[in-house]
């Protein structure tokens, strides 16, 4: 029987001269390769920190205009008819014939309302300035958490009002209060003074959405019937799904547990009422000329719009 000739000491190294590069060349393929996914990676988040930063900053600017706004009502004494004329006049000059129902100007409009409201207008810069900081100290805490590993802090903030705008338009409504039709408060109206009572507000008050039980226990159903449907035994499922169609959403609601209260808050703040304008200029000496009433109401109103202008080019980034 012949015997193999060992292969000799070059051959050996030409072998895995070549085989190391084939190896260098599969190597450098695949570095090339996640190179260009962690690339795409770090531009995707690059730009999604850069959107982040926009929206923020769209923000901030939506609530120094409502602020701004506001002031300038309550400085100006601003009629309920001068403001709803300022702000149909500037939805008008900053989107000219877009439909006029829709839901985003229409919040817009309503948003501004509130601000300039006689009966808080004053108090509407504190009050956005307040539940800003406490919204800005709840993200904080969130973004140190994730810095540090640890467990996502608790967010009343966002499990109650979902976003800064809504926590911000809910603090400037209570500031006003609620009335029946007759006229007679339902609801006294109340300021929260410090962030740290708006987040103890966000505690107490952390009432769950009947629409919100409802979802969760539509889901939760259906996915017991699906179950019941892939493995054909809706016999053996038919007792959970009666149970839970005895379930409502409002008995989920009415019979939860009350919510934990993790912050104390100071004394809220009644609203107090709001200091008188400064008094008018005294009126001209009989020697001058009359003054013209229809111009006096002309530069209000002007002055009215431009305020709502730029408060909606601001809310919209404009």
């Amino acid at each position: 029987m012949a015997t193999k000739t060992p292969k000799t000491l070059a051959a050996i190294d030409k072998q895995e001269a070549a085989r190391l590069v084939v190896q260098n060349t599969v190597n450098q393929t695949l570095i090339t390769q996640l190179r260009a996914i962690e690339a795409a990676k770090t531009k995707a988040r690059d730009a999604a920190t850069a959107a982040t930063q926009e929206s923020d900053n769209a923000q901030s600017a939506r609530e120094a205009a409502y602020a701004a706004c506001a002031q300038l009502a309550h400085d100006g004494s601003w009629s309920t008819d001068q403001i709803e004329a300022g702000i149909t006049a500037a939805i008008a000059a900053v989107y000219g014939n877009e439909d006029k129902k829709s839901t985003t100007l229409n919040t817009l409009a309503s948003e501004l309302r509130q601000c300039m409201d006689v009966a808080v207008r004053f108090h509407v810069p504190a009050i956005i300035a307040t539940a800003a900081t406490a919204w800005e100290a709840e993200t904080d805490a969130i973004k140190a958490a994730k810095t540090d590993g640890k467990k996502q802090p608790a967010t009343p903030l966002r499990a109650k009002h979902k976003r800064r705008q809504f926590m911000i338009m809910a603090h400037i409504r209570a500031a006003r209060g609620e009335t029946d039709a007759e006229g007679k408060v339902t609801v006294a109206p109340v300021i929260h003074a410090t962030a740290a009572d708006v987040v103890a507000d966000a505690v107490t008050n952390a009432i769950p959405r009947v629409d919100t039980a409802a979802a969760k226990l539509g889901s939760v159903t259906k996915t017991i019937a699906a179950l019941a449907k892939e493995y054909g035994k809706p016999d053996l499922f038919a007792p959970v799904m009666t149970a839970l169609r005895a379930i409502t959403a409002a008995a989920m609601v009415a019979e939860g547990t009350p919510a934990t209260v993790s912050h104390q808050a100071s004394a809220i703040t009644p609203v107090p009422p709001a200091p008188a304008p400064a008094p008018a200029p005294a009126p001209a000496p009989a020697a001058a000329e009359p003054v013209d009433a229809v111009a006096e109401l002309d530069d209000v109103l002007a002055l009215a719009t431009q305020a709502a202008i730029a408060a909606v080019k601001a809310a919209l980034g404009k």
